[in-house]
């Protein structure tokens, strides 16, 4: 159970958690001051900073909240975790029925984490809810137990998309430049080992969660709600900016220099391949590599999506304070936080609009017998980037 924290008849308490939005502050501790009042039911105005108590002089960031924040931050992450859910996981059911390969393999990683990770938007979204959390003890009696948790594995599996979002790329750009040994290169067993060693790599990473966090009781109205605050080593101003810096590189940095460099020397070995062949017409053409169009559309909206949250993120490292005074300025960035998420489901759009052999199986899936499998055609003078 939780700790409890006392306060008498006060208007304002402020307590460190980490909430769903805390992507905009690299992860960092968020404080948040929120109205106690005996009779309004909604947060008016919520600061946001990313100091310990006793040290938010100079807060780095001020966000208004009002109902309209409030609403849109409910509704939105609802709707992202409930597409996350339904898109992955059909997603796993088309990749599991067809042929094994190594892009395969990082693809089914890849809806597993975005899978789970949609379960936990919609927990996490829940058990901040603060009528929610009035209404149901059963609620405040699994937030006490599961919010950390919960947000850990979340972030935790963020990362490992991240990061198996990048072995796609890399491994798709081997197969194009060396094309004699992808047999031996890209394979399926170096994928799944790739994948287990990346997802550990990530838990690793988001440990200091369970070491700065912990959930505490903080008296309301009717009953005692649990939120997530510092513990005593959370507290420390320099561990919250190693860690925000941390953060900034690893999850950040990174992982979208690393797919810009992979995914520009992709396409730049494409359209060289491609001027190779229309110089020597004569010869049979190459073989297509399987899934190609499909890692560079999800690369691409992967990096668009993350725009938004980073360009506020360097933002604030940069100048050392953000604010937003107006409720527009904080509906702005709710939504550029919710974009930032949308990459949990926008593969199965891209897989769906991309790939010929994606929708043909879902077909076959959704409607059975009502899609006849066909010969399929290819060319000999082009790189078949939807091929799989």
């Amino acid at each position: 159970m939780g700790k409890t924290v006392t306060c008498s008849k006060l208007r304002r308490e402020k307590i460190g958690v980490e909430m769903q939005t805390s992507g905009w502050q690299l992860g960092a501790v968020i404080m948040l001051t929120t109205v106690l009042s005996t009779t309004a039911d909604n947060i008016s105005v919520a600061e946001w900073t990313t100091t310990a108590p006793g040290q938010s002089d100079h807060p780095r960031a001020s966000i208004y909240w009002g109902r309209w924040t409030a609403d849109i931050t409910f509704y939105g992450f609802t709707m992202v975790g409930v597409l996350s859910v339904v898109c992955n996981g059909l997603n796993m059911w088309v990749f599991n029925r067809q042929q094994t390969m190594s892009p395969h393999v990082y693809m089914i990683a890849l809806a597993m984490c975005n899978f789970i990770a949609g379960i936990c938007i919609i927990g996490n979204t829940m058990m901040v809810n603060k009528q929610l959390l009035r209404q149901h003890q059963w609620l405040r009696e699994m937030t006490t137990r599961a919010h950390l948790p919960c947000y850990y594995v979340r972030y935790t599996l963020d990362n490992a998309a991240t990061y198996l979002l990048n072995a796609l790329s890399l491994d798709r750009l081997l197969a194009i430049r060396h094309p004699m040994h992808r047999v031996l290169w890209c394979t399926s067993r170096r994928a799944m080992i790739c994948s287990v060693l990346l997802l550990l790599l990530c838990v690793g990473i988001n440990s200091h969660m369970l070491v700065r966090l912990h959930v505490v009781l903080v008296p309301d109205d009717l009953c005692d709600l649990p939120v997530i605050s510092y513990t005593e080593i959370g507290q420390d101003r320099n561990i919250n900016k190693i860690t925000m810096y941390m953060r900034l590189i690893l999850q950040q940095g990174i992982p979208l220099t690393m797919m810009v460099i992979t995914n520009s020397w992709t396409i730049y070995e494409i359209t060289k391949s491609i001027k190779f062949r229309k110089q020597n017409s004569d010869q049979g053409g190459q073989q297509g590599v399987q899934c190609l169009g499909m890692t560079l559309g999800v690369t691409i909206v992967f990096v668009i999506t993350q725009i938004p949250a980073t360009s506020y993120s360097l933002s604030v490292v940069i100048n050392g304070t953000s604010v937003a005074t107006s409720e527009a300025q904080g509906v702005a960035i709710v939504l550029s936080e919710i974009v930032r998420w949308c990459k949990t489901f926008v593969n199965f759009f891209v897989y769906l609009i991309i790939d010929k052999k994606f929708r043909r199986d879902l077909s076959r899936i959704c409607k059975p017998g009502s899609c006849q499998k066909g010969p399929e055609t290819t060319t000999t003078n082009e790189i078949r980037l939807n091929q799989c």
